[in-house]
């Protein structure tokens, strides 16, 4: 998947191309652990499955990385969490924003499956 970021970092600027070979989700994932026992509530009563430990990490197809501006999904039960994201370059990390898009009833399913089912959006700008 080749993607286009503008990389802002002091007081300069670029455009880069990056093909992506990987993409690693990480879920259940926070500072406050308070915050996420409740989010694993709030999700097991919609029936999604407690995950086995916190964090967990999640292989995805890169080919779901999209930096359109619309985002096809399968339904009304698709939402979308703004998460951060970083992005490996031979000069380092870089940071942005992107969303781990979700599909509610096909998490109840099985979260691996619904990782792969929904587009995950990351903006331009690192």
């Amino acid at each position: 998947m080749f993607l286009e970021f503008n990389r802002i970092a002091n007081n300069r600027s670029d455009r880069i191309g990056v093909e992506i070979h990987s993409l690693i989700i990480a879920g259940w994932a926070g500072r406050d652990a308070a915050a996420i026992e409740h989010h694993i509530e709030e999700l097991a009563a919609i029936g999604v499955p407690r995950p086995s430990t916190t964090p967990l990490y999640y292989r995805v197809a890169a080919q779901t990385l999209s930096q359109a501006n619309e985002l096809v999904v399968l339904g009304p039960d698709s939402s979308g969490e703004i998460e951060p994201v970083v992005v490996a370059l031979a000069d380092g990390l870089w940071i942005g924003i992107g969303s781990e898009h979700t599909d509610r009833k096909a998490e109840a399913s099985g979260i691996s499956l619904y990782k792969q089912l929904c587009g995950t959006p990351v903006r331009t700008q690192l």
